[in-house]
């Protein structure tokens, strides 16, 4: 199956473009910044609260405004950078080993589930046979109680020997049946079971 379209893996390979996008943009400390600023104001100055009044009240408005271009050249941090870069390093090797080993452990669980299932059908055979020998020692213990050779106490042991067989043989059909679901889930196709 391809592991890589499974749910657990896209959210790493998600994580891991996440942090090489944290990884440039500690690089981008490296380069210089230029910023343009710019601010338009209106100021009022007076005796009184200069809100609503008017120059016959003393009270006298004017604006004024400022351009300010700032460039910014980053000459020594402190090795902050560095560190940051080396820490962003750092956890995207961490993220694509977490992808290597979840690939390789989505891999394991589609082996084993294979390997279940075919285990699975082993024993529903045995199984299946064991229920058939049962209901076989069944019939002839009936047959010979009911001809006087066999006890009560043998019929009784042979038919919950064939409860106890079919019992086995349904527990067996459903051990395939989850076997086939976990096959089902380690190729990330669960959704194909509700449509």
């Amino acid at each position: 199956p391809n592991t890589e379209n499974r749910t657990e893996f896209l959210l790493l390979k998600s994580n891991e473009k996440l942090l090489e996008f944290q990884k440039k943009a500690e690089i981008a400390a490296y380069y210089p910044t230029l910023s343009l600023t710019a601010g338009y104001n209106y100021i009022g100055q007076g005796p009184k609260m200069p809100i609503f009044a008017t120059p016959a009240d003393k009270v006298y408005w004017s604006d004024y405004s400022g351009i300010g271009l700032n460039l910014k050249v980053p000459v020594f941090t402190g090795f902050r950078t560095k560190s940051k870069v080396s820490q962003a390093d750092v956890k995207l090797r961490t993220i694509q080993e977490d992808l290597t080993n979840t690939k390789l452990a989505l891999d394991l669980d589609y082996e084993n589930a294979k390997v279940n299932m075919e285990n699975s059908l082993i024993t529903i055979k045995n199984q299946k046979e064991n229920s058939d020998l049962s209901q076989e020692v069944l019939r002839n213990t009936n047959n010979n109680y009911v001809q006087g050779l066999a006890s009560l106490t043998d019929l009784l042991d042979a038919e919950n020997a064939y409860i106890e067989a079919e019992n086995n043989y349904h527990n067996a059909i459903l051990e395939y049946k989850l076997a086939e679901i976990q096959l089902i889930k380690s190729k990330g196709e669960l959704k194909t079971l509700s449509n």
